[in-house]
């Protein structure tokens, strides 16, 4: 937030923070910042005539390389779909598989689809099915472990005569593709097996295939010589951050296995390094269940950037002596004086000292700016003094009638004050026989008598750290334990007390007069807080406050009536004398005590 004007320190005022911008900084770097807009806007219409022509057709250029890196992506991956596509048709199309389709001699097996066969040509399984589905031999391999495995269950249950494999491949056809199964993908193609030289009625499927492991991705990624990163749909569909871009690309229902992406956003910042190009692969049902992303630098982008850079610096190079020529110039003729002026504005606002002047040389218009500063100077130094005085004083006034505390959350927040005191004790003090010592009496006189026992009374609240609360009257309140919490709130209250009957008998025997007071003490609970929107007092509400109130109204002259909340604070330092069960208006019986001396 902007700093706020303090009537009560002058050298905050609106035109000494003025003067100083304007003399010291703001013609300097309006001057130059003059001059460096108009070599900016020249360097940047230029650099963008220049960058819209080059760029041009730098990017499409870009984007020829950005579609023919792309589809080598979705190539590498088709070739490497294809060798099991030839894996499967050599093997299905061979009189010995031929056979044990028929026969089923497990020789057949044990002499070609052992473990070190299907480890040496890459491949996580391979399975042989009859016509009906049926499993004729399954074999499934851990290529990292070279040991057998077990074939996962989901993948054979896509086996079936009518699944997604076998279902349309008919008696001669092979099917390839990719398959979904247990949150990984695989490549897998199966073909009919036939005799060698393809006749025959076919007796089964071949199937073969291989997980998209860590180690084939990273085997793509070699091929392409791109980052690519592969994102697999799961159960439950692709990742929702995915989801445009896998609608975008299934809904065109164009042949083309990509999109190409202008270059992305990071964070609103275009990435000059990198494009980012999609191949969407289809599983055997024609759904989507590969998205390869690949990064794709931006070579011959940063080639025209960096050309274009150098053009721009050499701008800003012939830009910057222009600047260094014009400035010396006008920091010779007008900025140094200026900067003198400003410099001597600025010691003032810093030393806070207003009986201080600006130089003032020479009969030009700065001369005059100088004079009349120094005249400003001058009438803020007599108002400042004035200002201060008042703010003494007044600062001074509310201190006497609210806790400083409450008073500093006033001037902040002028609205209602209340809070919530758990341990607090309250004394209310009344004069005896006040009512007819005043009508038998000068009115004056009463008044001096009254101020004198009060300010005493004041005196001895401020020693002991206690609160006065207000008088009324002859009655006097003050709380211990507020607006600052006091652990011994008690017994600074008794001991209030006890000063306040020693006060009152210096007072009888200075005035002559049979003076005694009656005081009433509770403790517990009190909000207390200001209300209201003018003259202000800080008081007290609550159950604790009335029952301190009849404490003293229903005390003897000269005696310190307590209640049992403050008797069992006070019974270990104090003796006390109890009084027993006490009317009490409004309460009904009460036991209370007679604070009667410390022990």
């Amino acid at each position: 937030m902007p700093k706020q004007y303090d009537p009560y320190n002058p050298i905050g005022h609106p035109m000494i923070a003025v003067a100083s911008l304007n003399f010291k900084t703001s013609i300097r770097r309006k001057t130059l910042l003059a001059i460096s807009l108009v070599l900016a806007i020249s360097t940047i219409v230029l650099h963008q005539i220049v960058s819209i022509q080059q760029l041009k057709s730098y990017r499409a250029i870009e984007h020829q390389s950005a579609v023919k890196d792309i589809s080598r992506v979705a190539a590498v991956l088709q070739n490497a779909l294809n060798k099991y596509v030839i894996i499967s048709s050599d093997w299905g199309s061979w009189d010995a598989t031929y056979r044990f389709a028929h026969d089923g001699n497990q020789t057949y097996i044990d002499e070609n689809l052992t473990v070190d066969t299907v480890v040496s040509m890459e491949m996580n399984f391979l399975i042989l099915v009859d016509n009906n589905g049926d499993v004729l031999s399954a074999r499934g391999v851990s290529l990292s472990r070279e040991a057998e495995v077990k074939i996962p269950k989901a993948l054979l249950e896509l086996l079936r005569p009518q699944g997604p494999v076998l279902g349309g491949m008919g008696h001669a056809l092979n099917v390839s593709g990719l398959l979904s199964i247990n949150r990984n993908v695989l490549l897998m193609s199966a073909a009919p097996i036939l005799r060698t030289d393809d006749s025959g009625e076919p007796r089964g499927y071949f199937i073969a295939g291989r997980y998209l492991d860590r180690d084939l991705q990273k085997d793509l990624q070699a091929q392409t010589q791109l980052k690519l990163s592969f994102l697999k749909r799961r159960q439950d569909g692709f990742p929702e951050g995915a989801i445009p871009v896998v609608d975008a690309l299934f809904s065109t229902g164009s042949s083309e296995p990509f999109t190409y992406l202008e270059p992305r956003s990071k964070l609103d910042v275009i990435d000059e390094e990198n494009m980012v190009g999609h191949v969407l692969f289809p599983d055997v049902d024609g759904g989507p269940v590969l998205l390869v992303t690949a990064q794709i630098p931006r070579v011959v982008y940063q080639a025209g950037q960096n050309s274009l850079n150098a053009l721009l610096y050499a701008l800003l190079v012939g830009g910057a002596l222009l600047i260094v020529a014009v400035s010396l110039m006008l920091d010779r003729i007008v900025l140094r004086p200026l900067s003198v002026l400003g410099r001597d504005v600025e010691d003032i606002g810093k030393t806070s000292d207003l009986s201080k002047r600006v130089a003032v040389a020479g009969e030009d218009e700065l001369a005059v700016l100088g004079n009349s500063t120094n005249r400003m100077l001058e009438q803020l130094e007599i108002t400042g003094n004035r200002l201060a005085a008042e703010h003494d004083r007044a600062e001074n006034l509310l201190l006497n009638i609210l806790p400083k505390s409450v008073a500093d959350r006033l001037k902040t927040d002028p609205g209602t004050i209340a809070e919530r005191f758990d341990e607090v004790s309250i004394l209310f003090a009344d004069m005896v026989g006040f009512t007819e010592m005043s009508s038998e009496k000068d009115a004056a006189q009463i008044v001096r008598m009254l101020n004198t026992i009060f300010s005493r009374f004041d005196d001895l609240a401020q020693d002991l750290g206690l609160e006065k609360i207000k008088t009324i009257g002859d009655c006097y309140m003050v709380a211990s334990g507020l607006p600052s919490e006091n652990a011994n709130h008690a017994q600074m209250i008794a001991e209030m007390a006890f000063g306040m009957l020693e006060i009152i008998g210096e007072v009888a025997e200075q005035v002559d007069q049979d003076l005694s007071l009656r005081i009433g003490i509770n403790s517990g609970v009190v909000v207390a807080g200001v209300i209201g929107k003018s003259k202000f007092i800080y008081d007290l509400w609550g159950d604790t406050v009335n029952i301190a109130s009849r404490m003293e109204s229903s005390g003897e002259p000269g005696c310190i009536q307590v209640t049992e909340a403050s008797y069992s604070l006070l019974k270990d330092r104090y003796e006390f004398k109890d009084r027993g069960l006490t009317d009490i208006k409004g309460r009904g019986k009460m036991t209370t005590y007679y604070l009667v001396g410390r022990r």
